[in-house]
């Protein structure tokens, strides 16, 4: 070695090695007050151009190669008392911060194992993070340098076995690791099924001031494409606890793509598309305000939410969608979302094989009684409600509903109803034209419905009292048409028509009271004809 002093260095020495070279070497570290030990065997150690200047901090190497390598760290815990605080004043120190750059490091069949408080006999498929062994490990980094905080080189090769049975086949990136931020530019991750490509940026002003407002915490990630297969993410579903239904989602290969750039508290979703489990989603849009929920802003635009009742019941939690309902009837929904700071709007339209159906409105929440407001406008056509519930009680439906007011509770809603249902199939009949007229105030219903229909003629005006204590109902019908035998109730011919006056101060099953006037009714029985006069 070198160690004369350099004619423009200063007064510390440079140290300058041409060639390090070991072979065969064997040694043991215990460190007893740290609970560290290790074991490691180097076959082939090989290290060019070795220079450190000690004036400047500066380390350089050409090439490091670490071949046929293996190490063995067990970790156990320790206890150790706290070291008695003393003053000591240091001089503060002027020196440049400390640099190195290793043109290229390589290691070639390493075997590196770690284990934490003791050694693990039987080898499981689920990823211990306590307890890690790589196999076959080869890494190749080129342009590696580190100064003062940054960190940065070129990972262009790495592969390794891990015991769990996880076999990464290729890892590269360009790498940039500061105080304010990390880049991995090129970013190419493999596994014989997975793969993850993409450019990955964050950014921030300091590790404290995302401590303190997370919202500032800032990423620009182009993700060409992610596939994480059911094959190598079971080996992970430990670290999610004992919760189902993450679970559930990770025994389903991932995929996803898209671009996401801005900080927390104001990001943008460009081309977002995730696949999984038979269901498809597709996205763009802009979210502000997190991480605090009651601040948050949302513009979405859904270009394709798809696949099928069954699809989507192995996704959700057990029980969210009931079993009554066809599982392989398939769907795509489309539209706008919306949500500013808990007021949210939306323009959905779903196709199905069973149907169509369109929403539109908004919804907003609001302290006290009144839980939220609401504008809901629904449409349906041809929705095949005997293949969707799978009962024949029920059959092709169409409609067109507006509800708006607020308050959910019977006893607090203001509220307004109106429905134009053309057609609705039940009990083996198709009714037809039917008007529906709603309100609720001050814990009383008022409705109006007209049925327009070839077997039903009628027009209905009600108020009724959802008042427990005080159950009323006042109503008036007209019957210009009733055929039971068009609407299958009986075999033979009859039909009424007549009008009824109800008035009841108490609906209550156990105590009905008040009265019921049918002031004219006609029954049509084949060709009989039957008029009645007031019954009451």
């Amino acid at each position: 070695p070198d160690t004369t002093q350099s004619e423009s260095s200063g007064l510390l020495p440079r140290i300058i090695i041409d060639q390090v070279s070991l072979l065969d070497n064997s040694f043991a570290v215990q460190v007893p007050g740290s609970g560290y030990q290790s074991e490691t065997d180097i076959r082939n150690f090989h290290a060019e151009n070795f220079k450190l200047d000690l004036n400047t901090n500066k380390l350089s190497l050409h090439q490091v190669l670490l071949a046929q390598h293996e190490s063995k760290v067990l970790i156990k815990s320790v206890k150790t008392e706290l070291p008695v605080e003393k003053n000591i004043e240091s001089a503060a120190s002027d020196s440049e911060p400390f640099t190195v750059a290793i043109g290229s490091i390589r290691l070639q069949e390493n075997d590196l194992k770690y284990d934490q408080e003791n050694e693990v006999a039987k080898v499981s498929t689920d990823f211990n993070q306590e307890h890690i062994h790589l196999k076959e490990l080869q890494l190749l980094i080129e342009d590696f340098a580190f100064e003062g905080s940054t960190i940065q080189g070129y990972i262009q090769h790495f592969q390794a076995k891990e015991q769990c049975g996880l076999d990464i086949q290729q890892l590269s990136t360009r790498f940039v690791y500061s105080d304010t931020g990390v880049i991995l530019n090129k970013f190419l991750f493999e596994t014989p099924s997975s793969a993850v490509d993409g450019d990955f940026k964050t950014s921030y002003e300091s590790l404290a001031a995302i401590s303190k407002n997370p919202g500032l915490l800032g990423f620009d990630i182009k993700l060409k494409r992610m596939l994480l297969a059911s094959d190598d993410m079971k080996h992970f579903r430990n670290m999610v606890g004992t919760n189902q239904d993450v679970k559930k989602l990770l025994a389903n290969s991932i995929y996803l793509e898209g671009k996401l750039k801005g900080k927390v508290a104001d990001l943008n979703i460009e081309n977002l598309k995730i696949e999984t489990g038979g269901i498809r989603l597709s996205a763009s849009g802009k979210i502000a305000g997190l991480p605090d929920p009651n601040q948050l802003l949302a513009s979405i635009n859904l270009k394709e939410f798809s696949g099928t009742t069954k699809s989507l019941s192995g996704l959700l939690p057990a029980g969210s969608i009931p079993p009554n309902i066809a599982a392989n009837e398939s769907f795509i929904l489309k539209g706008k979302l919306g949500d500013k700071k808990g007021a949210y709007t939306f323009d959905l339209a779903m196709k199905s094989s069973a149907g169509d159906l369109a929403l539109k409105g908004n919804i907003k929440l609001l302290p006290g009684a009144n839980k939220l407001t609401y504008n809901v406008h629904a449409q349906s056509e041809g929705l095949q409600l005997d293949r969707i519930m799978m009962d024949t009680l029920y059959g092709n439906t169409v409609f067109d509903i507006q509800v708006n007011g607020r308050g959910i509770s019977p006893a607090t809603a203001d509220a307004q109803v109106q429905a134009f249902i053309p057609n609705v199939f039940y009990q083996g009949y198709e009714y037809k034209n039917i008007d529906l007229s709603a309100s609720i105030a001050e814990a009383v219903i008022d409705a109006s419905l007209k049925v327009q229909d070839s077997a039903i003629a009628t027009e209905l005006v009600a108020r009724y009292s959802v008042d427990s204590l005080n159950p009323l109902l006042k109503a008036t019908v007209h019957i210009e048409k009733l055929d039971l035998q068009q609407l299958g109730f009986i075999t033979d011919t009859m039909i009424f028509k007549g009008d009824i006056t109800a008035d009841l101060t108490n609906v209550n099953a156990r105590h009905i009271n008040g009265t019921v006037l049918i002031p004219h009714i006609e029954i049509s029985k084949g060709k009989n004809i039957y008029k009645l006069d007031s019954i009451s």
